[in-house]
């Protein structure tokens, strides 16, 4: 389920973010939560205003021992999220026709 959020930036990247999706059904953000920016792959860490923040590094590096769970799935969307990526891109290229 996806939420509806305030326009805001991507940290990393400056991309525009203004929805978010749970892979977890119905869902609203709460501080704390973790996301990962569509345009760059980011690690984000949501506010108490819906916003987000850049997941610190120290933070990245503790969570799979604190909460292997979210750490696996936080890894599985940013597989999935490279593969979109890579997909948009490629179709964006403009590429020769094919001559025999």
């Amino acid at each position: 389920m996806s939420a509806i959020l305030k326009d805001h930036l991507c940290p990393q990247c400056g991309g525009l973010l203004n929805a978010a999706t749970s892979i977890d059904g119905e869902w609203k953000p709460e501080a704390g939560d973790l996301s990962i920016c569509l345009e760059c792959g980011a690690f984000l860490v949501f506010n108490q205003d819906q916003t987000v923040r850049k997941m610190a590094g120290e933070e990245l590096k503790k969570l799979p021992a604190t909460n292997p769970i979210q750490f696996q799935q936080l890894m599985d969307v940013a597989v999935l999220c490279a593969i979109y990526r890579q997909t948009v891109k490629a179709q964006t290229v403009k590429r020769e026709p094919f001559k025999n």
